[in-house]
């Protein structure tokens, strides 16, 4: 075979290589396209059931979209607000998250933190129904004279539960609601004309009554920290009482813990930690009579 016929081939075989190069960019092209058509398509129709009020439905297109085109961010936000409409604000919040880790406008983020400090808001009535219906139930199952040692012992294990369930709905209510105004605050730094922030801002902070100058006035957390933890430290004395009646408990001796604590507790507040045990040694005390 002569060179030129060589050369020849070996060129015929780049050019076609090329054209064939050509077309695998053409296809993949057409298909990024054909995928940003199906996420518009499912972010429509999500809308359309959204309106409808088929929130699972428009939940599902949402997600959709969103995992055809990643960069259609307000995918994420529909979401977040499908979730909130079904009333999973954990959920919710962690679409508005997604969708302001992707956000550079300020404006769109002012959104999403709002969003937040809605859900947020919805979780700590959510508690708040919680303690009522806890409140309820510990009246239902108060410890009465004429009950034999059976509903007696019923009673106790029923309150002993309800009351950790009231310390974990307490905890969480407080804290939900420290988290919501930070959003708000997030809200307005991002957009200062948020109006509606500003009103759930001011109306959040007037939950917390003993907290609103702490919020208006930026008050020095790391000095409130302190403060609480100074609280928290038993006195000398009120160690030896806590000695004392976790021994009595030890020997069974259930009443003169009761009266040892519960003396101790009017007389010393660094011991109001040990509240819930002098709570259960009193309803066991009214069991064992």
């Amino acid at each position: 075979m002569k060179k030129e016929e060589i050369l020849k081939i070996k060129l015929s075989y780049l050019k076609m290589n090329n054209n064939f190069l050509a077309f695998i960019i053409i296809l993949i092209y057409s298909n990024i396209n054909a995928q940003n058509i199906d996420s518009k398509f499912n972010l429509y129709h999500g809308n359309k059931d959204y309106k409808n009020g088929q929130f699972q439905e428009a939940l599902k297109k949402f997600n959709k979209a969103n995992s055809l085109d990643i960069s259609n961010n307000i995918s994420l936000f529909n979401a977040g607000n499908a979730s909130y409409r079904k009333n999973e604000f954990e959920e919710a919040t962690m679409y508005y998250e997604k969708y302001i880790s992707k956000c550079d406008n300020k404006k769109e983020k002012s959104d999403g933190y709002y969003n937040i400090g809605n859900s947020n808001l919805k979780i700590w009535e959510r508690e708040s129904n919680l303690l009522d219906l806890i409140d309820k139930e510990l009246s239902n199952s108060k410890i009465e004279d004429d009950q034999n040692i059976k509903e007696k012992m019923k009673n106790f294990l029923i309150t002993d539960s309800l009351l950790k369930k009231q310390k974990i709905s307490l905890e969480n209510k407080d804290k939900v609601l420290s988290i919501a105004i930070k959003n708000y605050k997030n809200a307005i730094r991002e957009n200062p004309s948020n109006k509606d922030a500003r009103y759930n801002l001011s109306y959040s902070i007037r939950l917390l009554p003993e907290k609103t100058e702490e919020y208006n006035n930026e008050y020095n957390n790391e000095e409130k920290k302190n403060e609480n933890e100074k609280q928290k430290t038993i006195s000398k004395n009120g160690v030896e009482i806590k000695k004392k009646t976790l021994k009595l408990i030890q020997e069974n001796k259930f009443k003169e813990a009761y009266s040892v604590l519960n003396k101790g507790i009017s007389k010393d507040e660094s011991l109001k930690e040990l509240e819930e045990l002098n709570k259960k040694l009193k309803i066991l005390n009214e069991i064992l009579k």
